[in-house]
């Protein structure tokens, strides 16, 4: 995920001139590489790596513009240009002989040849790691003892303790499965019973060996309310550290987040690092964690953990948790990415096949 510093590194890429705040998203795994540039939830186009460029620190994505790429599919096919690791934290792009108009595009009988050579910040890096599939992914956060992780082993950690019952509860949408799931715990002779929802990747949908519950959320009404500090002090015993407060404008509800990096360690407020999704938080925090749309996620936290509750009047009467992956959400999104490319590309090589008859 990469921030680019000026509005021409953007232009060279995309053939016309797309403003400020525009980002680069790379992706590379044994199953395919994809690149996309981005501002402000909309995708401006799309690319594949050009066969044989990787090295290993340097790599060439794009292909040249014609009316296939830049009309045919959206979004269009990117113009190439090579990236090339310097640091941990910063990237040089290279374009050349690209072609640019400001308004008409590409393809504009006003368009004229754009190269490009700058260095910009990388805002987060996403290393691809093995996942235990004997092993719940939650490094000691659990939402009232539920874990999340592949269903057989969220289900044998908890039985240890309790009962956990999972059912669908909406027919399975692209891979994903909503289920409903009830916790029985029994503590002195009495039973508890708690209700939780939850989102469930189908791991043959992606060739893993089981089924993983990536996302759960509890939400409790109190019969008694909780002072605020108290119930505050209560979730940083219980969870740690707290990465990020949050109120946000359009309520007044209070959020208390805590990130954990791919090796599980809880992020600290400080200092910001490319290897987890802090740096991101802001691009992310308020989307649709599903949906997203420019490609910037959570994807290199393991665990995104978020406790709200009406706690601005000093007394909670209400609080819900919310826990998700960012890590199987992002080798969720960037499969689905893949996918969209593959097809783009192969309409792509359709079309240019085409013979009319006449």
């Amino acid at each position: 995920m990469i921030e680019l510093s000026d509005r021409e590194a953007g232009e060279a890429i995309r053939g016309h001139s797309r403003g400020s705040g525009l980002r680069l998203v790379t992706y590379l795994s044994a199953d395919g590489a994809y690149a996309a540039l981005s501002d402000k939830g909309t995708r401006h186009c799309m690319a594949p790596a050009q066969p044989g460029s990787y090295t290993g620190r340097r790599i060439t994505f794009g292909l040249p513009a014609d009316e296939a790429t830049t009309r045919l599919v959206t979004p269009g096919i990117c113009q190439p240009f090579t990236l090339e690791v310097l640091s941990n934290d910063k990237v040089r792009l290279v374009a050349k002989d690209n072609m640019f108009s400001r308004t008409g595009g590409p393809l504009d009988v006003s368009a004229a040849p754009i190269s490009y050579v700058g260095e910009h910040r990388i805002l987060g890096r996403l290393p691809l790691v093995a996942l235990d599939w004997a092993k719940v992914l939650s490094s000691g956060l659990e939402i009232k003892g539920i874990p999340l992780g592949p269903l057989p082993a969220v289900i044998e950690h908890v039985n240890s303790n309790g009962s956990l019952g999972v059912r669908p509860r909406s027919p399975e949408q692209n891979a994903i499965q909503p289920v409903a799931l009830r916790l029985e715990t029994v503590v002195g002779g009495e039973t508890t019973v708690d209700d939780f929802h939850g989102l469930v990747v189908r791991g043959a949908r992606l060739n893993w060996p089981w089924d993983v519950l990536y996302q759960l959320s509890s939400k409790d009404y109190l019969s008694q309310s909780i002072l605020t500090e108290v119930f505050e002090n209560a979730a940083i015993q219980r969870f740690g550290p707290v990465t990020l407060r949050e109120v946000r404008r359009t309520d007044t509800i209070q959020h208390l987040h805590w990130l954990l990096d791919l090796d599980g360690h809880l992020v600290p407020a400080e200092p910001v690092s490319t290897s987890n999704c802090l740096a991101t938080f802001d691009l992310w925090a308020h989307e649709d964690l599903l949906a997203i749309r420019d490609d910037i996620g959570p994807w290199n936290c393991s665990l995104v953990l978020t406790v709200s509750f009406n706690g601005s009047t000093g007394a909670i009467t209400q609080q819900g948790a919310t826990m998700t992956s960012g890590y199987v959400l992002g080798l969720m999104h960037f499969s689905r990415r893949l996918r969209e490319l593959d097809a783009a590309l192969a309409e792509i090589e359709r079309t240019r096949a085409h013979r009319p008859k006449l």
